[in-house]
């Protein structure tokens, strides 16, 4: 099915996203609605948690949530990601069938622009979910709900800060910004290809972290440390191991720090 819409002169897109595969407390659906204001668009964007009448109260505080988890917020949509959802738009085939998978999330998407309308569901749906997943990241930072994505590493020798890293990821620019230290050399400061920046979290999340190991004072002592965005340092090979099988996601990760 080919989609009749001119990205250029879009001016509304609605897209829905539901995803009752996960049990509840977790099952959620999200709404992002782009409507075109002048010269950017404006979004509206509602997340909510569902099929939580399943559950007890007493459940859902377990798992981390606070009852009151449902989100809306309205505001100014980055140009950055519109051009990044219009590009998406472009290259993304349409099945003339919905797929009626159970074991899948369900995603579909309406659009106009000064002549057309068209509603349907991408093929590419994995690429979709991943760009929607940084878009609503985006959005919860521009709200001020989360802030930005902050990962540090460490490696100590002799009682020194041998190499030091910082890496910040801007989703609300689309931007990722580096800080690095090396003994004896000029502090770095630079951006990276964002691009990048699926891989790392690829890597840094597939270990396994052993949360009684960790600690929230910069390390003190000699080894290769890392802190995955909660504040809090474990040392690699000891509070971080690697999953089973063959991935040695322990020193993919010096790799890519220390070559940043």
């Amino acid at each position: 099915m080919k989609q009749n819409i001119a990205l250029d002169k879009l001016t509304y897109c609605e897209i829905r996203y539901k995803n009752t595969v996960i049990p509840p407390p977790f099952s959620f659906q999200y709404k992002i609605i782009l409507t075109k204001e002048n010269s950017y668009f404006k979004v509206a964007f509602t997340m909510e948690y569902v099929d939580r009448e399943q559950v007890t109260e007493e459940e859902i505080l377990e798992e981390g949530f606070t009852g009151d988890d449902n989100y809306e917020w309205e505001g100014k949509f980055p140009n950055v990601w519109m051009r990044e959802l219009k590009n998406m738009l472009h290259k993304s085939s349409w099945p003339k069938q919905h797929s009626t998978d159970p074991t899948k999330p369900k995603l579909s998407i309406a659009m106009r622009d000064e002549e057309n309308e068209f509603i349907g569901s991408p093929a590419n749906f994995d690429s979709w979910e991943y760009l929607l997943q940084e878009i609503i990241q985006a959005i919860y930072e521009i709200s001020k709900k989360e802030l930005p994505l902050e990962l540090q590493y460490q490696e100590r020798h002799n009682g020194e800060n041998e190499i030091m890293v910082r890496l910040k990821s801007v989703f609300a620019e689309r931007t990722i910004f580096v800080e690095k230290e090396e003994i004896h050399e000029e502090k770095v400061h630079k951006t990276i290809d964002w691009d990048r920046l699926k891989q790392i979290l690829r890597f840094v999340y597939m270990p396994e972290y052993d949360y009684e190991k960790g600690s929230s004072k910069p390390p003190k002592k000699d080894g290769s440390f890392i802190d995955s965005g909660d504040k809090v340092w474990y040392e690699l090979g000891k509070g971080v191991t690697n999953p089973s099988g063959n991935n040695d996601a322990i020193s993919r990760i010096k790799d890519i720090f220390t070559t940043l």
